[in-house]
């Protein structure tokens, strides 16, 4: 009789695959395709008079799978869960379990960091069991999220119109971006002035310096009441060298990329979405055909820690000193500071093997793969190199009340920046004012003062990276929920991205106002902080999921009593009657709000039906030249907006993008577009 083999189970048919060369036979790797159970589609699916209890049923699609993994299962020697190691992850292993235990009792679960066969073979000598904590850490979540929009998503349907949605994270996420929008809106710029001198030493060789002391007093900028007053004196002065200081900077090497700083760097220097970022990271984790050989290219990609293991910087280490030599190298392999609430389980994402560099591997991966494998490998090796060390001489210029200041920097030792140079130009050119041999006390000559016009600027909108940003620093969601955060807030029109910045649309901005006017203690940044502390205290074992909820759900239920009383009709108030008759009945039609925007529809309603579309137009003429008609901004039934021509259907042009769009921004649309239907099915 054959010995039985060891059931695997994971997420994914690539992660699958992979491990499956790996562990050869004797083992059989299988595939839940994600989570097996979810909370009701179409009700609350919570048991709020018992515990808040979450009601989980088999996703549609998956018995199927459900069932030829329970058939894998009974004829296997034991089943082993691998699916990731998070809040999710551990849910789908406690799911699998209670559907898998009738045929098999005997289940443990196993936990890697990195897809290798080093790392997956060490797995299989440390089985352990499921972590209930972090099952009812995720369980507290899912049931907050289904509470908060289950409860408050048809208020706004109601008052506002359908399918709009509003969550306990994406809302205030929403929420940053509508109140940056209004401080934009509401600055007022002020004019100020910088000062310049232009000088020459006794050489005649000239030089620029700008005023940053007056009257003993450090300042740079001048109102433009005092600034040509202070142009002329100062231009009566006569000058001297006061001090030459020349020092070394050292500039640490950053961190090894967390989820966070990925998804921020990705979106500034490739311009990729959270949602991009993420897929292709998933793929680089999951494992790359390289050679012959299937394997994971990265650590796991939803992380929070700086760690790195010992064996990792070792080998970094090794490679540094043989590829750069001794001088980036560090006496001792760098520490980082952990993140407040990190889950320091996890590792920074890192290359699973430093031999890999992007170079040597780049026949094997696609140019999304290689940009975003590049950027990983070398925050990570530049991570443990040495110091950028720059020299900086900076020049005192003394005239009565006036301190001219000059600088110099020169790069000595690029040291990290080896690798890592696109991070170096964020902070601008390190090799400025090139100046003349001068000496202390030497007299120089002031040729001119020149007053240089400024205006305050506003805060910049959002982008995808520094909305992220501002969510990790606020301490608002987890690595898991940015890109999904993002993606909400977008497939719902409540913000737009236009050439990479954030605006909040007219319903996004109605909606937030609504919900905070009427929801005053929930959607605001530190309540919603505090809500990922209590949960990270379930994940630790501090307190029970249950007591959680209720404390949430004792406030919460009569603020949403209220609300449903008190919020404002949208809906109503933007009903407009026109003049318009309806050609069925003779009636006014009125402007109506719809999911996919304003309609006309008959002022009879409901004895009759008629209704007729509104055309958005954006400002641009049909591509087809033959045609005469605009282009009008529509949705489609899941909300996106799409483009198409005025003149439909005598004209059929549409497409996903204006033909504006540079070609980088139409193809990002399209393919998450695409993955946004993969998703939903």
């Amino acid at each position: 009789m054959a010995e039985k083999s060891s059931l695997v189970i994971v997420e994914s048919p690539a992660k699958a695959r992979t491990i499956q060369s790996f562990l050869g036979r004797g083992y059989k790797v299988s595939a839940s395709m994600g989570h097996i159970k979810n909370l009701p589609e179409r009700k609350l699916g919570i048991d709020i008079e018992h515990g808040f209890e979450p009601t989980y049923n088999i996703i549609k699609g998956k018995k199927k799978i459900l069932k030829e993994l329970k058939s894998e299962a009974k004829k296997s020697s034991q089943v082993l869960l691998a699916a990731d190691a998070d809040r999710e992850g551990e849910t789908i292993c406690a799911h699998l379990a209670e559907e898998i235990e009738p045929v098999n009792k005997n289940i443990s679960r196993i936990l890697f960091h990195e897809i290798t066969s080093s790392a997956i073979k060490d797995s299989l000598k440390h089985v352990t069991s499921i972590d209930i904590n972090k099952v009812d850490s995720g369980k507290a979540r899912r049931v907050l999220d289904r509470l908060v929009g289950y409860k408050i998503s048809p208020l706004l349907w109601k008052k506002v119109r359908k399918g709009l949605s509003a969550g306990r994270v994406q809302t205030v996420a929403l929420k940053i971006v509508v109140d940056r929008e209004k401080e934009i809106k509401a600055f007022v710029p002020e004019e100020y002035y910088l000062i310049f001198g232009k000088f020459a030493n006794q050489n005649k060789e000239e030089f620029s310096a700008q005023l940053k002391e007056f009257k003993g007093e450090k300042i740079t900028k001048f109102s433009k009441d005092e600034a040509p007053n202070i142009k002329m004196d100062a231009e009566k002065q006569s000058f001297i060298v006061k001090s030459i200081i020349s020092k070394d900077e050292k500039r640490k090497a950053p961190a090894p990329l967390i989820t966070s700083s990925m998804q921020q760097q990705a979106h500034r220097v490739f311009h990729f979405s959270a949602q991009r970022t993420m897929r292709v990271a998933q793929q680089l984790y999951e494992g790359v055909n390289i050679g012959n050989e299937i394997t994971g290219l990265i650590t796991y990609m939803r992380t929070d820690s700086f760690n790195l293991s010992k064996s990792a910087q070792e080998k970094a280490r090794e490679f540094i000193l043989k590829n750069f030599g001794k001088e980036y190298l560090p006496a001792t392999a760098p520490k980082f500071k952990a993140k407040k609430g990190a889950q320091e389980a996890h590792e920074a994402i890192r290359p699973t093997n430093v031999e890999f560099s992007p170079d040597k591997i780049k026949e094997y991966l696609d140019p999304y793969q290689l940009r975003l494998y590049t950027l990983i490998y070398n925050r990570f090796l530049a991570s443990q190199m040495s110091p950028k060390i720059t020299e900086v001489t900076t020049i005192k210029l003394e005239g009565g009340d006036y301190v001219f200041v000059t600088e110099n920097r020169k790069t000595k030792f690029d040291g990290y920046t080896i690798l890592v140079k696109k991070d170096e130009e964020e902070n601008g050119s390190e090799e400025t004012n090139i100046l003349p041999v001068l000496k202390e006390q030497e007299k120089v000559k002031l040729l001119e003062v020149a007053l240089e016009q400024k205006f305050t600027q506003p805060p910049p909108r959002y982008t995808e990276g520094t909305l992220i940003k501002k969510l990790e620093e606020e301490g608002i969601g987890r690595p898991s929920t940015y890109a999904p955060i993002m993606n909400t807030i977008k497939d719902r029109d409540y913000i737009r991205s236009v050439k990479g910045e954030l605006y909040p649309s007219e319903l996004g901005t109605v909606v937030v106002e609504l919900l905070i006017e009427n929801f005053p203690t929930i959607f605001y940044e530190k309540f919603t902080s505090e809500m990922e502390q209590n949960l990270d205290e379930v994940e630790e074992g501090k307190r029970k999921w249950s007591d959680m909820v209720k404390d949430f759900y004792t406030s919460f239920e009569p603020v949403l009593n209220k609300a449903s009383v008190d919020m404002k009709d949208i809906k109503k108030e933007r009903e407009v009657i026109t003049d318009e008759k309806c050609p069925e009945c003779g009636g006014n039609l009125i402007v109506k709000d719809g999911r996919f925007g304003q309609f006309l529809a008959c002022s009879n309603f409901p004895r009759c039906r008629y209704t007729k579309r509104m055309l958005k137009k954006v400002g641009m003429k049909c591509p087809n030249q033959d045609c005469g008609g605009e282009i009008v901004e529509m949705k489609n039934k899941r909300g996106r907006v799409f483009y198409g021509c005025s003149n439909y259907p005598n004209c059929r042009w549409i497409a996903s993008y204006l033909p504006s769009e540079k070609l980088e921004d139409r193809k990002q649309r399209t393919e998450d577009s695409q993955q946004n239907v993969k998703d939903s099915k």
